[in-house]
């Protein structure tokens, strides 16, 4: 078996406001290294011996130690070969050629710089949209951001890269994201820095002139569904506002030639952004953004929209309908990425819909009221899984509900997990149903995995509730 190989440990660099750096904003699973938000010294992060050992790992074979493991952009070594874009400046393309040439040798101390960066530069947002579970981490941060001054300070690094990705929260509450975009606008030393902007599109008009100098980029804006649907999943936006900023984004797109413009629209499937799947698809194709798809990451407070998690749902909307029609626009227009994205999810939700079909156990009612209706009194209860959607779901609310109900603790199938605990209560197996008397299990995890485990649960001997 050949090991699996990766450019970004030899191409990557993102900073948090928080006071971390780390080889990739969401998909790397180790420690990240502490950092000045105020004092960036880019070489000095860069040639730390927090990236020698992630390099040194993919070397000697021990990605699963590095804090790689299970990243779906490790490849197979036979497969690997990156390709150096074709419309880098000289700098940019020697210091790009030598991180692949680093990487395909696997070399820990290639004396070459960052080639993409990515700074999240602030936690703030504007918005409170339905499915975020971060607007009570938000509220109570006290945080700093990202300063642009100090990144502006490693010019030299900067000028070697080929991409810079700003996001946040939302970036554009920033003054300092502001600023540095506008340095990227009007400084000929990044006149060829690609920006990658990621944006809920409502302070787009604080950007748009200084956008008009810029020649690569790549536009993504968090928008989910147009009209009235919008203000529903985007609470305290304005669907007139963000769509005039698109607008004159999609006329200076033609207008100026900027043929290097990516425009994206990425989307939360869900049940509001499945209602007006179709009409949504139509106004992105008539403007040339493609629109791109991501499930639902579930969360209690999301129960009302996660049509995986809560299939019953689906009786009340035509969602294999718009899914498929969508399917067939993003199709016709050639758009490969979009309608894989709403392919996969379908077939989620056709696993979804047939589990919810055939088990009758399922509790189809909202954990809250459950619990105000008093039918968790005396019952036996378990949390299946323990990972980041046990985490940010449900800990806070077992933790308030738990003198409600016998708390049994958590099952997971994970073998390696048994007998030890999580938050101070025993992890078991699946057979601890039986063993343990449990009446009602929780299921806390992604709807995909949710389907598996409701598919496992039919095959056992078991005759509690779902949820």
């Amino acid at each position: 078996m050949t090991e699996p190989r990766c450019l970004a440990p030899w191409t990557d660099l993102h900073f948090t406001p928080l006071g971390i750096g780390t080889l990739c904003c969401c998909l790397y699973k180790g420690k990240p290294f502490p950092l000045s938000v105020e004092e960036l010294d880019i070489p000095a992060l860069w040639y730390t011996d927090w990236y020698r050992d992630i390099r040194r790992a993919f070397r000697d074979g021990e990605v699963a130690d590095s804090g790689c493991r299970g990243c779906r952009n490790l490849t197979p070594a036979d497969r690997y070969a990156p390709e150096i874009p074709d419309d880098l400046a000289p700098k940019q393309e020697a210091n790009y050629r030598k991180a692949v040439e680093a990487s395909q040798a696997a070399d820990p101390d290639s004396d070459h710089l960052p080639v993409r960066y990515s700074a999240e530069f602030t936690t703030r947002c504007n918005l409170r949209c339905v499915m975020c579970a971060q607007h009570d981490s938000r509220d109570k941060a006290k945080v700093g951001e990202v300063s642009g001054r100090a990144l502006l300070e490693n010019m030299d690094a900067l000028e070697a890269a080929d991409s810079f990705r700003v996001s946040g929260g939302e970036p554009l509450v920033s003054s300092e994201a502001i600023d540095f975009i506008h340095a990227m606008a009007t400084d000929p030393r990044l006149a060829n820095l690609h920006l990658h902007l990621i944006t809920n599109g409502l302070l787009l008009d604080r950007v748009l002139d200084d956008l008009r100098s810029i020649r690569r980029m790549q536009l993504n804006v968090s928008i989910d569904a147009v009209g009235e649907r919008y203000a529903r999943i985007r609470r305290g936006g304005s669907w007139e506002k963000v769509s005039a900023n698109l607008e004159r984004v999609a006329d200076m797109r033609e207008r100026l030639g900027k043929d290097r413009w990516v425009v994206n629209a990425s989307t939360v499937l869900m049940k509001t952004s499945v209602e007006g799947l179709v009409e949504y698809v139509r106004w992105c194709l008539d403007r040339s953004i493609q629109p791109l798809f991501q499930p639902l990451t579930p969360t209690r407070q999301t129960r009302h929209e996660d049509l995986a998690g809560n299939p019953a749902l689906l009786e009340t909307l035509p969602w294999r309908e718009n899914l498929l029609e969508a399917e067939r626009l993003l199709d016709e227009a050639g758009l490969a990425r979009g309608a894989a994205g709403l392919r996969r999810y379908r077939h989620t939700l056709e696993g979804a819909a047939e589990a919810h079909g055939t088990d009758c156990r399922a509790l189809d009612e909202d954990p809250d009221e459950w619990l105000a209706a008093g039918r968790a009194d005396g019952k036996r209860v378990a949390v299946w899984g323990t990972g980041s959607n046990y985490r940010h779901s449900w800990a806070d609310w077992l933790a308030e509900a738990r003198d409600r109900f016998s708390f049994v603790g958590f099952i997971d199938n994970d073998r390696a997990k048994w007998g030890s605990t999580c938050d101070g209560h025993p992890v078991m197996g699946p057979q601890a149903l039986d063993e343990e008397a449990v009446d009602v299990v929780i299921l806390a995890m992604t709807p995909l995995l949710r389907n598996d485990v409701l598919k496992q649960l039919r095959g056992m001997d078991w005759h509690g509730m779902v949820i």
